[in-house]
């Protein structure tokens, strides 16, 4: 029998992330790792710099509102947590120490350019490296979360002439 993971923790299926980017008018997108898994929502900041390094940002009260869709089947390149919002795209991910948090989100947005943008996976090294924007979300947890962000407007092709 499967074990329940604490929503206290962040990690590959998305858990207390700590990312500015997820807040209104974003899409997230998690990976389902088992059958009939559940949804928790909580943690909500008003405001939070990049890292939360005290280990608490301003924690408040709210009401949200938010749609789910379940994506079947999911793309083989969702590995971990991903976030759309104003036009950037982020991968995210979580390990200690962080050279390894950031070493899984950049490998995340490679496998995502490569996959949903016709990238090749040295071409999407090459493009990260001059156009990607590398991030601390949280220093807190257990795990430290990374994030690698693109503005997804310079991704779409070009019009026909």
């Amino acid at each position: 029998m499967l074990e329940a993971i604490a929503t206290s923790l962040p990690g590959r299926h998305g858990g207390n992330l700590d990312c500015r980017d997820i807040g209104p008018g974003c899409e997230l997108i998690l990976p389902v790792f088992v059958p009939g898994a559940f949804l928790y929502l909580g943690d909500v900041h008003a405001t939070q710099g990049d890292g939360e390094f005290s280990g608490s940002a301003v924690e408040v009260r709210a009401e949200v509102v938010l749609s789910v869709d379940v994506i079947s089947p999911a793309p083989q390149s969702l590995t971990g947590p991903r976030v759309r919002r104003d036009g950037r795209i982020t991968a995210l991910a979580s390990d200690k120490p962080l050279d390894e948090a950031v070493r899984a989100c950049v490998s995340a947005m490679v496998d995502w350019l490569v996959a949903d943008y016709g990238f090749d996976r040295l071409g999407a090294y090459l493009y990260l490296t001059n156009c990607g924007f590398g991030r601390v979300c949280q220093m807190v947890n257990p795990l430290y979360t990374a994030g690698c962000t693109l503005d997804e407007r310079a991704l779409a092709p070009a019009p026909a002439p």
